[in-house]
């Protein structure tokens, strides 16, 4: 399966890209992660926290839906889909 992920900052820095198609064997959002961190190994913890689960500085969509209404890490995912993913902002 092939899978479009749109990145922002700080992500897009480190995969050198503010997109990224990952072809992967999976079904699920963790199956395409874990395929994605393995590639940038760099990304690894802004992904995902200390007990595996998806960091708190994260948003995530495939196909413009919220990834928590879809199951979260267990989302079910097509060939064709896009992941959009944005770090939370924060300042002051």
């Amino acid at each position: 399966m092939k899978v479009t992920i749109e990145l922002t900052k700080p992500l897009s820095d480190i995969a050198s890209s503010d997109s990224v198609e990952i072809e992967f064997d999976g079904a699920t959002l963790r199956d395409l992660l874990e395929e994605f961190v393995r590639r940038y190994p760099g990304i690894r913890d802004l992904v995902f926290n200390d007990t595996g689960e998806l960091g708190s500085d994260l948003m995530m969509f495939i196909n413009d839906r919220l990834v928590q209404t879809l199951g979260g890490l267990d989302a079910s995912l097509s060939d064709g889909d896009r992941l959009s993913v944005f770090m939370a902002v924060s300042g002051g």
